[in-house]
């Protein structure tokens, strides 16, 4: 059965899209201001050689890398939080909606391995209790005894 993403991963996934349509658009942004710079300072006369060796260091390596790092960073962080939370809300939802069925299955496998070991120190701890119990009511109805009188 296939379930319905939850409303804060769709926001996550929402946000993660804005944010990398806005890093595109810095993107494409800086290479045409870059483009510009270069025609510009050619038609002033300076060669297209000195001008892109310039400019290329200068302008646009850091203009394409910047939009890459920070804002496709934020967008990747943002998908994937946006998984995370929905990957979490299943969860939740399914140890919300049948924690009974975990705790038989755990026992059921505990059974299946055959560990007698475990069943046997169960017991015996049982039995140290039931012990103990009778010994705590003689203390208590001392005790009741005591200020009686």
């Amino acid at each position: 059965m296939k379930k319905k993403m939850t409303k804060s991963s769709i926001v996550f996934f929402i946000a993660a899209a804005f944010v990398a349509v806005v890093g595109t658009a810095l993107l494409v942004n800086n290479v045409l201001l870059y483009n510009d710079n270069l025609t510009m300072y050619v038609s002033q006369g300076y060669s297209v050689e000195t001008v892109t060796a310039q400019l290329i260091p200068a302008q646009l390596i850091p203009g394409v890398l910047e939009p890459l790092g920070t804002m496709y960073g934020i967008a990747f962080a943002l998908a994937a939080a946006g998984v995370i939370n929905n990957k979490l809300s299943k969860v939740l939802d399914l140890s919300e909606a049948a924690p009974v069925e975990i705790v038989t299955e755990a026992v059921a496998a505990e059974t299946a391995e055959g560990n007698a070991e475990e069943v046997e120190v169960d017991a015996a701890a049982e039995a140290e209790e039931a012990a103990v119990e009778p010994a705590e009511l003689e203390v208590d109805k001392k005790e009741e005894d005591v200020k009686v009188v």
